[in-house]
């Protein structure tokens, strides 16, 4: 179903969210503490990063229901 296209878009979810971690370990670990805004940031980019995954296991999900759907007798 979902195909190479399926890989590479997780490859770069999954390469997004280690940035994301990485970002809140420096954080923790630095000499400055983080900002409400730096936090608020980090949010929304973790929100956006679960959406995108949702959509396409949804997409990819909707095709095989459909492919099936079609091919009953």
């Amino acid at each position: 179903m979902g195909g190479r296209g399926g890989e590479q878009m997780q490859e770069t979810l999954v390469g997004m969210w280690c940035e994301i971690v990485n970002r809140v370990l420096e954080i923790r670990d630095g000499e400055r503490g983080a900002t409400a805004v730096e936090y608020g940031i980090m949010i929304a980019l973790i929100a956006a990063v679960i959406i995108s995954v949702v959509s396409a296991v949804g997409n990819d999900v909707k095709s095989g229901l459909e492919e099936i759907d079609k091919n009953l007798p």
